[in-house]
């Protein structure tokens, strides 16, 4: 016998990957996502994170809070969740963040649901050791999860070869991000940029990333260096970037070149800001060597402002025809797409146009459609 159709499928959120993480691309996903899950009566959705925040979102759906245990370990607090809650069992428990710790085979679901974005990332040789073990957790005792969810179908390649898994049990959702973000007028946006942060006084190269090996900041910031050396420009790099992992040597990299006070780093920006940072820059450069979609792209291409992005990973998928690709590897090469954009009005008028269609592909209220599609195409196997 077929699950009863008219009961709620209900779901529990691991939302705590969104609680705290300001600007941090799971925390975005997670958020938008869910803000965009909520609103189906179909579904019966649970909130579940560690700490009781003043988020509102947590107004409109049941909460969780994990009650603590003995010691303050998120691995503990979550095998005691799981057994407080082992009579009431939720249809569906779907993970942000490809982090699940040993022991999520005990969650209260008849189904679990992953989202690893992508799995190019852990082949870069300098990840951390805590990313290490929650790859080794995905590597080795994946056969518990019912479905993995990534970003783009690149991805789907990337994580099926580096996690083992097969591929039919990972599903393709388009992350969003052009619905929150607009073609602003440059002169007004520039205005309030610089009012806020002064240092950035004339027309400048923009990057939004956090620093981070495979985020290749340093590349970029070489390519920066070799473009004022060799082509008559004299634009500012704006990088709004949180300190994350080896970000000592982007900083001395940055310091020790001749060109330091015309690199300007941003640690934190205002979501009221981000998006006037966006269209009152000249160009926006993504370097990234690999990313589970790349959420800037669509939130850069939205904005009004020509992209520059790499020609790996998923990269070429997101942007299309809308962006042109350099060789993140090769800092020269990176230089020269950049000294073309610039000199080129013609060519930045054309890549805003094509951006500003191709953006319209990608919305959370896609995303969360496609979701809501893999939690009805699980529970329909209920007998």
């Amino acid at each position: 016998m077929k699950r009863n159709e008219n009961k709620k499928i209900k779901v529990a959120l691991m939302s705590y990957s969104m609680d705290n993480r300001v600007a941090k691309g799971t925390a975005v996903y997670t958020r938008c996502l869910i803000e965009n899950l909520l609103n189906d009566e179909s579904f019966d959705f649970t909130l579940v994170h560690y700490e009781k925040t003043d988020d509102p979102l947590y107004q409109k759906a049941k909460e969780i809070i994990i009650p603590k245990f003995l010691y303050p370990s998120r691995f503990l607090r979550q095998l005691y969740f799981f057994w407080l809650y082992r009579k009431e069992r939720f249809d569906i428990i779907h993970w942000f963040q490809p982090r699940a710790y040993p022991g999520y085979w005990w969650a209260p679901a008849i189904y679990k649901v992953i989202t690893i974005h992508g799995g190019g990332k852990y082949s870069y040789p300098k990840f951390s050791i805590s990313s290490r073990m929650f790859e080794w957790v995905l590597r080795y005792t994946n056969q518990w999860f019912d479905c993995f969810i990534v970003g783009t179908n690149i991805s789907k390649d990337e994580s099926a070869n580096r996690f083992n898994i097969k591929k039919e049990l990972i599903e393709t959702t388009y992350y969003g991000g052009s619905e929150n973000f607009s073609s602003l007028d440059r002169v007004e946006s520039f205005k309030k940029v610089s009012t806020k942060y002064p240092e950035i006084n004339s027309d400048f190269i923009l990057t939004i990333s956090r620093l981070q090996p495979h985020k290749n900041i340093n590349n970029l910031i070489k390519a920066y260096i070799y473009l004022r050396d060799n082509y008559n420009h004299h634009e500012k790099l704006v990088i709004v970037a949180s300190p994350t992992q080896q970000y000592e040597d982007t900083y001395s990299l940055a310091m020790e070149s001749k060109y330091s006070s015309d690199i300007v780093f941003i640690d934190y920006l205002d979501a009221s800001l981000m998006n006037n940072m966006y269209s009152s820059a000249k160009i926006f450069v993504f370097p990234s060597i690999t990313e589970g979609f790349g959420i800037p792209l669509v939130e850069a291409m939205s904005s009004g402002v020509p992209v520059i992005t790499s020609n790996t990973s998923c990269m070429p998928e997101v942007v299309g025809d809308a962006g042109i690709l350099t060789n993140p590897f090769d800092h020269i090469d990176i230089a020269q797409k950049i000294n073309s954009l610039l000199k080129d009005e013609s060519l930045r008028n054309k890549l805003t146009t094509a951006g500003l269609e191709r953006a319209k592909l990608f919305t959370w209220r896609n995303t969360a459609e496609e979701t809501k599609k893999i939690y009805k195409k699980l529970t329909s196997k209920y007998e």
